[in-house]
């Protein structure tokens, strides 16, 4: 990729411009997959859903410009392109994974619905030494008191 800036120095159009050669090398490797199950607890029904989810992220950039050329934005000259450059190196490398699972419990003929869950997370950004992760819990209640037609939550 090229990427060229021109600054004018000038009233009369004159500027100094540069061009620069940008290689970008990204990798990602990435997978999501769950499950779903219904089974029975007495009178109560289950629906409970499991999730994994995995993202690798790693980037490198690296870049060649030339040195500066006069240039006039009145009467432009074609630049002088610099070289391609080396293969770059990875400078980011992160990985994002996740683990969730939740029920829900349908009582009472599904007037009432109550899902609880929780989440798993990590964010491990290798090359800038920072890793942490969370639990999010989650919790939600739904209430039909006249049917489906109407739902409270």
């Amino acid at each position: 990729m090229f990427g060229t800036r021109t600054i004018v120095t000038a009233d009369n159009g004159a500027a100094q411009g540069f061009v620069y050669n940008v290689t970008t090398l990204a990798e990602n490797r990435t997978f999501e997959t769950g499950v779903e199950g219904n089974f029975l607890t007495g009178p109560v029904k289950h629906r409970l859903n499991m999730a994994v989810s995995y993202l690798e992220h790693k980037e490198g950039t690296s870049n060649r410009a030339n040195t500066g050329y006069a240039q006039n934005i009145y009467d432009p000259v074609t630049p002088v392109f610099p070289d391609a450059p080396v293969d770059p190196q990875f400078t980011i490398k992160n990985r994002m994974t996740s683990v969730a699972v939740a029920d829900t419990l349908d009582m009472l003929e599904g007037r009432v619905l109550l899902t609880l869950g929780a989440r798993f997370q990590q964010v491990d950004q290798k090359l800038a030494g920072y890793k942490e992760s969370k639990v999010s819990p989650a919790l939600g209640v739904v209430f039909k008191p006249w049917g489906d037609g109407v739902s409270l939550y």
